[in-house]
């Protein structure tokens, strides 16, 4: 299971690219709804990810590589 403390800030990397975005960081949690709002670090708006989704290594890689 992952903290919620330590998701805030964290970044990562889509495995597949989403409307034209690869890296993203956390900027807030919702632990009642298990999921992560992430934003582009360039342009785009924020979305929110399901912590399922996010631990999924074919979706998500922690960090930006």
């Amino acid at each position: 299971m992952m903290d919620f403390k330590h998701l805030l800030d964290s970044k990562w990397t889509a495995v597949e690219i989403i409307d034209r975005q690869k890296h993203f960081t956390v900027i807030a949690t919702n632990e009642k709804a298990k999921t992560a709002q992430l934003k582009p670090l360039l342009k785009g708006k924020s979305r929110a990810v399901s912590l399922v989704e996010l631990r999924n290594p074919q979706k998500w890689q922690s960090g930006w590589l």
